[in-house]
């Protein structure tokens, strides 16, 4: 004769899926991967899209890390989305003219809180002008280092949106057009 076990009604459901859920945020706290507040300083460690040692990271890492970090906003194309996310496609380049509208990029919260190496940003941010900006990027044009991300990165934007039309507002004003 088997033994009958009561059915779990939704009260014990609910209980055991909070249970379950404080015991996976605790683990992805332990584990780094939680989300955290306030300003996070990224370790200069590689990212899980490795080169081979002693390489020259290529145009297709360049790509995935893109897919990876700012297609989700931005989409594949980097067309952005009317209204909400700006369009990179000869765009981002004016955003070059300035230091302060240089420094905005680095701030967006895609760009501050990417769980990649300051290093990496640089490069993959060089390579997004390169790849969607080229005609609009100023004559002497300084590439971007991992020191000058490192010290953007740490400091966060209060308003995005309001800072964006402050920084477009500016490079209007010096006859520079962004969309």
């Amino acid at each position: 004769m088997r033994a009958r076990v009561a059915p779990v009604g939704p009260v014990v459901r609910g209980i055991l899926g909070a249970a379950a859920l404080v015991m996976a945020a605790g683990a992805a706290c332990a584990a780094g991967l939680a989300p955290t507040y306030g300003p996070r300083v990224v370790p200069d460690t590689p990212n899980v899209i490795a080169t081979r040692p002693g390489s020259v990271p290529g145009d297709g890492h360049w790509q995935s890390l893109f897919v990876l970090h700012c297609s989700g906003c931005h989409g594949a194309d980097g067309a952005g989305h009317a209204g909400s996310v700006p369009d990179l496609r000869g765009n981002l380049g004016h955003f070059m003219s300035t230091p302060e509208a240089r420094r905005f990029v680095l701030q967006v919260p895609g760009v501050a809180q990417a769980r990649i190496a300051d290093h990496e940003v640089a490069e993959l941010t060089n390579w997004m002008l390169r790849r969607f900006s080229p005609s609009t990027v100023p004559a002497g044009f300084r590439p971007y280092d991992a020191t000058e991300v490192r010290d953007a990165r740490r400091e966060r934007l209060a308003d995005v949106s309001g800072e964006r039309r402050r920084i477009v507002a500016a490079l209007r004003e010096r006859g520079i057009e962004v969309r």
